[in-house]
């Protein structure tokens, strides 16, 4: 781990309460205070 920010979502709309990620990394989960929750494709990193 280096600290280093790597993804940013600044258009969620409502505060996050929970990110989890797939066992393999590949994608992610955010569960976001009004009930939403979304799956994301994370991208991968250099």
């Amino acid at each position: 781990a280096t600290g280093r920010n790597v993804l940013t979502f600044d258009q969620l709309g409502s505060s996050v309460h929970r990110v989890l990620f797939s066992p393999d990394g590949t994608h992610l989960l955010t569960a976001l205070h009004d009930g939403t929750i979304r799956i994301w494709h994370a991208p991968a990193v250099p």
